[in-house]
């Protein structure tokens, strides 16, 4: 599938307008591109010697929230892991469109939260069913809640357009820079 890549300006701000969801379980993202006006969710994490996971939240083309936290207990895999930060991704995603709805903005459809773990998007899209995880699974139970009412869907972001990941690891300074630019529009700042 071939999309077009359009950048628009509004009210000074350079958004996005490239289509997200390019099939059932990938979404396109390209941190060559500002962030999208609508809202949307990247989450990523790290296990083994730093277990961390961080989220990064845009909406009308820059960050509206951005953490890095540390996981608050020992994980087994990066699934888990990746799971963790799924989910809190998506809490943080139920509360920007219930304040987004308080103030009049109307969204269609569901706010994609983007993994670029494959394995945590099949479990957490109810795409596929865990074969070593049932022993956390009851933290999925939440998301799998959020994905059912179509208030979010579960999409894989490939990890080189994951812009959640400056959050949680040391990166090339070409990424860092691409990442940056995307939670922050920094195009908006550079055509003025």
């Amino acid at each position: 599938m071939t999309c077009n890549h359009i950048v628009h300006v509004v009210h000074g701000l350079a958004l996005s307008t490239s289509p997200r969801f390019t099939a059932a379980i990938a979404a396109h993202v390209d941190t060559s591109e500002p962030a999208p006006a609508h809202l949307e969710a990247l989450a990523d994490a790290t296990w083994g010697d730093r277990n961390i996971y961080g989220i990064l939240l845009t909406f009308g083309g820059g960050a509206i929230l951005h953490q890095t936290k540390k996981l608050a207990l020992v994980v087994d895999s990066s699934m888990e892991a990746e799971g963790i930060a799924s989910c809190k991704a998506a809490e943080s995603v139920s509360y920007a469109r219930e304040i987004l709805r308080a103030i009049g903005v109307h969204l269609d459809g569901p706010t994609l939260v983007g993994t670029d773990n494959l394995a945590n998007m099949r479990v957490g899209s109810l795409r596929s069913a865990p074969s070593r995880a049932r022993h956390f699974m009851r933290r999925y139970h939440v998301l799998l809640q959020r994905v059912a009412s179509g208030e979010v869907a579960l999409r894989h972001v490939g990890t080189e357009h994951m812009a959640a990941d400056f959050l949680t690891k040391w990166l090339p300074k070409r990424k860092l820079d691409a990442c940056v630019r995307y939670a922050t529009n920094a195009w908006a700042h550079a055509s003025a």
